[in-house]
């Protein structure tokens, strides 16, 4: 078990993060997912929206997301399928995926999101999935599962288990790519939206057992300094 503590954005401390999934998950799972759910709901949906009012870091992120792109795959538009998930509005999929991938997928859970992606991209995207990441069931195989700015959402349990069916459902020679903010040490619960800003070291434990390799992992540059680190994992 992982030891590190953590606290929430009140100032209430836990001992360690299964402390924090007992006090959260004890009326039940779902209720906890529920109160992400309405949270996004009242968030518009627009890049501003989606981006907590710092949409000037759409270009810094797809910038670097590209790089490590080139790095993988050298060419776009080869014949491949990409799985965007926790996709919002389609951002990721809009200014880089579907420049990289032949069929691009998008998963979300949030119906007022997809609506909003299926007018900005419509038959550019092969398959709309309006499902949290936490219930999904693949319906195909990729050679490249996209997973940003969701994987806090997710329980530890359900991260794992995530993962692992990312892991059946990927092509030989596919990459799991996670990009997330992280915490310095131990973890951070955001009491407002519902979601849990890991360390490195945890989310190294969370791909280990889910029988993942870790290809990569950097930190995303040029964010400004008062905002969480960004890291990017790539996994096997």
């Amino acid at each position: 078990m992982n030891s590190e503590s953590g606290n929430d954005d009140k100032g209430k401390f836990f001992k360690n993060i299964q402390a924090l999934w007992d006090s959260q998950l004890k009326d039940s799972k779902e209720k906890w997912y529920s109160l992400g759910d309405q949270y996004w709901k009242k968030i518009e949906p627009t890049l501003n929206g989606v981006l907590g009012g710092l949409d000037f870091l759409n270009k810094i992120d797809i910038e670097e997301s590209n790089k490590l792109l080139t790095m993988l795959y050298k060419n776009p538009l080869q014949n491949l399928r990409v799985l965007d998930c926790g996709a919002g509005i389609g951002r990721v999929s809009k200014e880089l995926l579907i420049q990289w991938f032949k069929k691009v997928d998008l998963v979300e859970q949030n119906p007022i999101y997809v609506e909003k992606a299926k007018e900005e991209l419509g038959d550019k995207i092969s398959e709309y999935y309006c499902a949290g990441l936490q219930s999904f069931e693949f319906q195909h195989k990729y050679d490249c599962i996209w997973v940003q700015w969701v994987a806090s959402h997710l329980t530890d349990d359900d991260l794992i288990l995530f993962l692992k069916k990312c892991k059946l459902n990927l092509n030989g020679n596919g990459y799991i790519i996670l990009k997330e903010n992280i915490t310095k040490q131990g973890f951070s619960y955001d009491t407002e939206d519902h979601s849990v800003i890991r360390s490195d070291a945890m989310f190294k434990q969370l791909f280990l057992k889910a029988g993942l390799d870790l290809k990569f992992s950097g930190l995303q540059p040029n964010f400004p300094k008062d905002l969480y680190q960004v890291n990017q994992y790539v996994l096997q």
